[in-house]
C-alpha cells in the first residue's frame, strides 16, 4: 500500500498506478483464499466447534464476495481522490 501511495505522490502515470492497485488486490485475494483454506482444513475438524467455525467461515466468505461484487464504475464525476492528488499525468510512461 505504501508503494501505491508513493506512486501517487510521485505523480506516476495513472495507468501504472491502477495496474499496481490491481496487483495488490490480486495478492490480497490469494492470501485471503489461503487463510480460508487453512481454516477449512484445520478449524472445522473440531466437532465441538464446527458449527461456530462454519458460521465464521461463511461470514468471511460472504464479506469477500460482497467486496468482489461492488459496482465497478460509479456515475461520471463521482470519484473523489483521497490521496491528495489533484490531477493525473497525461503523458504516456515512455514520455
Amino acid at each position: 500500500m505504501r508503494g501505491v501511495s508513493r506512486m501517487v505522490e510521485d505523480e506516476r502515470y495513472c495507468i501504472d498506478v491502477v495496474t499496481q492497485i490491481n496487483a495488490v488486490r490480486a495478492a490480497l485475494h490469494k492470501i485471503a483464499l489461503g487463510l480460508v483454506d487453512d481454516h477449512v482444513r484445520h478449524c472445522l475438524k473440531d466437532p465441538r466447534r464446527a458449527d461456530e467455525h462454519a458460521d465464521e467461515l461463511m461470514d468471511a466468505v460472504g464479506r469477500m464476495l460482497s467486496l468482489e461484487q461492488q459496482p465497478k464504475y460509479g456515475p461520471v464525476g463521482s470519484f473523489q481522490p483521497r490521496l491528495g492528488w489533484t490531477t493525473c499525468r497525461t503523458l504516456s510512461p515512455s514520455s
